[in-house]
């Protein structure tokens, strides 16, 4: 390469500092060197167009070992060595924050969980009996305990129920973080030359010749921070320790966050822009990983792609009686489905708890829920059925009353009503099931009577509630409900959750057609309160209409 004299005057004479790599290590070397020596002209070369090595391929985890990892580094090294790899993993974060700013290196303090596979219950109950100890050992550096035990909230499968929760475990954006120390390394004044590769270096008394493949020229100092790649340069016994990792292509609604780590760390995931970062594998064959060779090997991309199967669980929501309509959905078939499937099923029994029979040793649901004015209940109050062993998080927190499942003092007085409206309820059952599916059935008679065009919305409906579109002259929509509020006659056009409101419902827009769309249609629910007389009332206002 033929340099002009102006190339060779403002780029390679004069060099105090020449440094190897333009990775973290490089870089940040240079900017100390900086801060130390304001006046110093420094250079980095480096091989790639981008740095190489684990500097934009890591994963981004801002962490210094799960507990597995630090009892592992205890079965080999004293206290004090552990502890000082500890403070140096953890000072280097720091500086690494002071020296970019949280904000352009993303970092995000999320903690991180330690899982264990459902084979590893011995691994598992080991770093359980010695997790005080550890905390004990370390607490002076951190203030505070690091590791506790955090109930399976992510739902992944084949692991243990609980995780070891790390509260100092952070993550950065590495792609961020190399974008930002490249920025403050031209702001400082170093230079940075790409593309160039050193084929060796030779010392004189005060100097470095420096050999590339592009050219040779002088430096004061030289400096190797290619890490695993030293080797190549220095005649030191350096190996490197290939990691590789998979990225999986964007889930919806991804819900894990923080970091993740498996098997004594040799495994390790998290959260990137709604896709799934998995990397580790290197104790699959730790001598063919070390090299310096930036591709994946088959034995280590497949074991990732085996442990990806260990899912967060899909969660199924179904109500079992549409509050509109009163079609009937087969929890019964949908249960089975979701067992077949590993899923959850939660099921919204509001509008039948309390005016049908439940069998939950034989109905599978996972999660099902109820609302007491329903069961002519105290209103503001209701219940969740949960199946034993599920583990939930709460979503407030404070005093932790039912297990820790929500924060809160409990209205006793609405509890124990609701309790006595569900016994008389289910006291009661059969004889008012009867009487107001003849209610119903009567209702449907009277207005079909009246108004032989009316449509009864739904085939497999509920026997207390009922849908009906009725043939009036849709100018006469908008004032219905008040009328008939005006007589007396409680009725929606929808749930009862919009009642009062003249807007065309969400859900019988979606299959009835736009002409139906417009006329008046009414919910109507029946309880065994109500009599032939208030039917015949309702028709006879409805006529008047």
């Amino acid at each position: 390469m033929n340099l002009s004299y102006w190339e060779i005057k403002s780029w390679l004479t004069n060099i105090d500092f020449c440094i190897v790599g333009s990775g973290i290590v490089g870089l940040n070397c240079a900017l100390r060197l900086k801060e130390q020596f304001p006046k110093s002209k420094i250079l980095i070369l480096e091989k790639g167009t981008l740095p190489q090595g684990a500097s934009t391929k890591n994963a981004g985890f801002a962490c210094f070992g799960s507990l597995s990892e630090i009892l592992d580094d205890l079965n080999t090294h004293s206290e004090e060595d552990v502890i000082q790899l500890i403070s140096k993993r953890v000072n280097g974060l720091k500086l690494l924050r002071q020296t970019l700013g949280d904000k352009q290196l993303n970092y995000q303090q999320l903690g991180g969980y330690e899982l264990f596979l459902d084979a590893d219950e011995a691994l598992f109950q080991s770093c359980i009996s010695k997790k005080e100890t550890i905390n004990k050992l370390l607490k002076p550096h951190f203030k505070d305990n690091i590791f506790s035990l955090k109930d399976n909230i992510f739902n992944f499968k084949n692991v243990n129920k609980q995780y070891i929760f790390n509260q100092f475990e952070g993550q950065i954006d590495t792609g961020k973080m190399m974008e930002s120390l490249l920025e403050k390394a031209h702001s400082k004044g170093i230079k940075i030359l790409n593309n160039m590769q050193v084929e060796g270096f030779s010392e004189d008394t005060d100097s470095v010749k420096i050999k590339t493949n592009q050219f040779e020229f002088s430096a004061s100092k030289l400096l190797i921070a290619t890490n695993g790649f030293a080797s190549k340069l220095i005649n030191q016994k350096v190996k490197p320790a290939r990691a590789q990792v998979l990225i999986t292509e964007p889930i919806k609604d991804l819900k894990i966050k923080g970091t993740f780590h498996l098997e004594k760390g040799y495994y390790y995931f998290r959260n990137i822009d709604n896709r799934i970062l998995f990397g580790g594998g290197r104790n699959l064959d730790f001598k063919t990983e070390e090299t310096t060779e930036l591709v994946q090997t088959e034995l280590v991309k497949n074991k990732l792609e085996e442990l990806l199967k260990i899912e967060v669980k899909t969660l199924v929501s179904l109500i079992h009686v549409n509050n509109e309509t009163g079609e009937i959905q087969d929890i019964q078939q949908v249960a089975q489905w979701c067992q077949t499937y590993e899923a959850y099923f939660h099921c919204d029994t509001v509008q039948s708890i309390g005016k049908m029979p439940f069998d939950l040793s034989q109905l599978p649901v996972d999660f099902l829920v109820a609302s007491a004015h329903k069961f002519h209940g105290p209103k503001g109050v209701g219940f969740a059925f949960v199946r034993k062993n599920i583990v939930l998080q709460p979503l407030l927190f404070g005093g932790e009353q039912e297990k820790g499942w929500r924060a809160g003092t409990e209205a006793v007085h609405q509890i124990v009503g609701m309790a006595e409206a569900l016994s008389l309820s289910y006291a009661k059952l059969e004889e008012e099931q009867n009487y107001i599916s003849e209610l119903k059935n009567y209702a449907i008679s009277q207005l079909q009577t009246a108004f032989p065009a009316v449509k009864i919305i739904g085939k497999n409906t509920f026997y207390n509630l009922m849908n009906v579109i009725l043939p009036l002259d849709s100018s006469k929509t908008a004032l219905l409900l008040f009328n008939l509020d005006m007589k007396g006659i409680a009725v929606s056009s929808g749930s009862a959750c919009q009642s009062g409101s003249i807007k065309p419902s969400h859900v019988l827009a979606e299959f009835l057609n736009k002409e139906e769309q417009i006329l008046p249609n009414l919910r109507i629910s029946f309880s065994h309160l109500n009599t032939k007389e208030d039917v015949d009332y309702l028709v006879e206002v409805l006529k008047g209409i």
